[in-house]
């Protein structure tokens, strides 16, 4: 809760037309800036970016630069200020001078020094993703495994930068120099969501209706990994004492959980297409599925129910 001197800050911010953009009004100007990126062929792609700190939360944008170091950059009161276009240009500036751009001998050469040191398996986390990018991380080389209708990708995080993190996804030819197989990134990925996922509990009221949110404890993306973690679903099935749950995909960020008496699969799906298309970045989308859990042979186990 804010004190008082925090709300007399923040109301002379706002006569003063000094004002942090909100999540909703960051993401509202991402098909915009976009549409910018696109026109003048720049080498990212902007989605919504957050993360924790000590008096609150730092909002702005992850400059996704695909096989290349992405990094976040969060924003200062002259944001708000800014038409679309001067602001792409702000940040296609700290595109440069982060050189979120680096070359693949660079990336690679950053790579190798975290392989060697041992600290490469402590740095990197799954981030899972729709199967319609299949085709064209097949053609950029980028690691991925299928599970259900997702695929599950490895970022590395490489460095701090704007207090953020630079990351990027690990591709086959990584795999192939260093020697790594696939298995022990897979298990060092898990192994490190598993330590950070926080679980947030939405709703919870007198009728029986429950809700929880899984998510990073970091607020960065990926979130929506820990589903496929067992440790996770058997906290949820301890949280709401039943192992028939179903988990809502709200981004690749963060999944929600319900359980399955909360609504017929139609009127789920039909939330989590509503929630996508009102609130959700296009960058920030996982499916439109849902996926129920069960307990079968001992384990907790997800299934698959797409739109029609």
């Amino acid at each position: 809760m804010k004190n008082k001197e925090e709300n007399q800050m923040e109301e002379r911010r706002e006569m003063n037309g000094q004002r942090m953009m909100t999540r909703e009004e960051l993401e509202m100007r991402l098909p915009a800036l976009n549409h910018i990126a696109e026109q003048r062929d720049a080498k990212f792609r902007l989605r919504y970016a957050e993360k924790t700190v000590n008096n609150g939360i730092e909002r702005g944008y992850t400059l996704d630069a695909g096989t290349r170091v992405s990094v976040n950059v969060y924003q200062n009161e002259s944001w708000a200020q800014m038409p679309d276009e001067e602001l792409f240009d702000t940040l296609n500036d700290l595109d440069g001078r982060y050189c979120v751009t680096e070359d693949q001998e660079t990336i690679g050469e950053r790579l190798n020094a975290l392989f060697k040191s041992g600290e490469l398996f402590e740095k990197i986390y799954p981030v899972v993703v729709s199967e319609n990018n299949k085709e064209n991380f097949a053609e950029a080389g980028i690691t991925f495994d299928r599970y259900l209708d997702m695929l599950v990708t490895y970022r590395v995080e490489l460095m701090q930068m704007n207090d953020g993190i630079g990351t990027i996804r690990l591709q086959d030819s990584h795999l192939e120099t260093f020697g790594i197989s696939r298995q022990k990134i897979r298990e060092a990925a898990f192994a490190n969501l598993e330590g950070i996922v926080d679980f947030m509990t939405l709703r919870d009221d007198a009728s029986g209706f429950k809700m929880v949110a899984a998510t990073r404890k970091d607020k960065q993306f990926g979130g929506a990994a820990s589903m496929l973690l067992p440790s996770v679903r058997r906290r949820l099935a301890e949280m709401f004492g039943t192992d028939s749950l179903v988990f809502l995909p709200s981004s690749i960020s963060e999944v929600i959980v319900v359980a399955q008496t909360a609504g017929e699969p139609e009127t789920l799906l039909a939330m989590v297409h509503e929630i996508n298309e009102m609130e959700v970045a296009l960058e920030e989308r996982l499916t439109d599925s849902i996926y129920p859990m069960r307990l079968a042979d001992g384990e907790y186990r997800l299934s698959v129910i797409r739109p029609k």
